[in-house]
């Protein structure tokens, strides 16, 4: 079996009509020629009309795909599983809230187990710990993240237990102070009945001065460097970290518009700022 993606384009398509005139056609191009001949295996359409719908499908003879005549406002391409070569750090990752529900299930156990780099003796005790889960009744996610969240204990150990539908997949790993943040991505020898993992955490720099002061030339500390001065940060969104307590979210631009409603501000791509 292969499996691919179709969607409609949003790339380049500045204006509503534009990207409900993709969303019509994409809509039109699954109806037509894949919808009685291929094996859904997960179907995201937003109410939105100018929002992207994926299908993703899976085929045992793919020869068809190739004869077929795609419009300039459709994407259909083969669904590749990347999995990331290292383990990143990730500064500043803030998709921490666990999910709303009393049973995530029985009968697989994980383990993590967050250690100091310097030192793996040295266990990192108080350090929040959020597994995120594949749903497998949830294929294309329509239904959001499931997200289990746990805080180590004085051996930095967080337990988690879980049964099907669920599988981990990866662990996000905040400590309290002292370390950069990090997040593991799970193999699937880390996937069984009772599975371990140890994360080890990179130090936070010593000293008045960090690197991102170096970065951009600052080379002594002065205390009042700064005062009254005013930042504005454009990104994709506000996330929900207690490091931005003191940010003010003055609301989201968009299609050149400016939206300043309550909540406009707030990530929605799954990274903030």
């Amino acid at each position: 079996m292969s499996r691919f993606i179709v969607a409609n384009r949003r790339a380049g398509l500045r204006s509503d009509d534009d990207r409900a005139r993709a969303r019509r056609a994409a809509d039109a191009f699954y109806d037509k020629n894949l919808r009685d001949r291929v094996d859904v295996v997960g179907d995201v359409a937003p109410k939105d009309p100018t929002g992207r719908r994926i299908v993703w499908f899976e085929v045992t003879e793919r020869m068809f795909l190739d004869r077929l005549e795609l419009p300039k406002a459709v994407l259909l391409e083969p669904s590749i599983a990347h999995v990331p070569a290292v383990d990143p750090t990730l500064r500043g990752e803030h998709r921490v809230d666990a999910t709303a529900r009393d049973d995530f299930g029985s009968g697989f156990t994980l383990r993590v187990r967050v250690v100091g780099a310097d030192d793996a003796a040295a266990p990192v005790a108080g350090a929040r710990v959020v597994v995120t889960f594949d749903d497998l009744d949830d294929p294309g996610g329509e239904n959001g993240p499931v997200r289990q969240a746990r805080t180590t204990d004085d051996n930095g150990v967080a337990m988690f237990t879980y049964g099907l539908p669920l599988l981990a997949r990866s662990v996000l790993v905040l400590p309290a102070e002292g370390f950069y943040n990090a997040r593991r991505v799970l193999r699937p020898v880390v996937r069984g009945d009772r599975a371990a993992v140890t994360i080890p955490l990179a130090p936070l720099p010593h000293g008045p001065l960090g690197w991102w002061h170096r970065g951009v030339g600052v080379d002594r500390l002065v205390r009042d460097r700064g005062d009254g001065i005013r930042v504005g940060v454009v990104d994709t969104g506000l996330g929900p970290n207690p490091a931005l307590a003191h940010a003010r979210s003055v609301g989201a631009f968009l299609h050149g518009r400016h939206e300043s409603q309550l909540g406009a501000g707030v990530d929605v791509e799954g990274h903030g700022t």
